[in-house]
């Protein structure tokens, strides 16, 4: 691993693997590989979710919210404290596949979002709210780019 330290800028190289293993038997450790990692990560998630969902079902929660709790379960507020499992669970390597497929996740829910989305309630929302979001729209991009045109120099 090659670590480059620019002003501002740290980046880190490492170099490319296989994304899968050869299996145990040809004495493989399987969390050396990002596919295995990915699998147990999603494992882990979905025996959380089902647990919390059994819990939380009898009090009339909704599958949201035993999801959130998955979320927060899964992250640096309670796995992250165990050091050892999260290293194990969240290697670095793992990192670039977990992320491009949370991006994807992400891509494919805001586009079930955009189907289900009746476009007939923007006409009823009338000219108030039409600039209304108009305004927040605008005041929000000039303030980005001035922003943007102040710190570039």
């Amino acid at each position: 691993m090659v670590q480059y330290d620019l002003p501002n800028v740290t980046s880190v190289c490492e170099p490319q693997q296989n994304l899968s293993s050869r299996r145990i038997f040809f004495d493989d450790n399987p969390f050396d590989f990002a596919v295995p990692v990915l699998c147990a990560q999603l494992s882990i998630s979905a025996v959380i979710n089902a647990f919390l969902q059994l819990v939380l079902s009898p009090i009339g929660e909704s599958a949201f919210i035993s999801q959130m709790w998955t979320g927060i379960a899964m992250g640096p507020s309670i796995l992250g404290k165990f050091s050892a499992l999260a290293a194990l669970i969240y290697p670095r390597k793992s990192l670039y596949l977990s992320k491009t497929l949370g991006n994807f996740a992400c891509l494919l829910l805001m586009f079930l979002v955009g189907v289900k989305m009746d476009l007939s309630m923007l006409t009823k929302s009338g000219k108030k709210g039409t600039r209304h979001w108009v305004m927040c729209f605008l005041i929000a991009t000039n303030a980005k780019h001035s922003l943007c045109f102040h710190f570039k120099a």
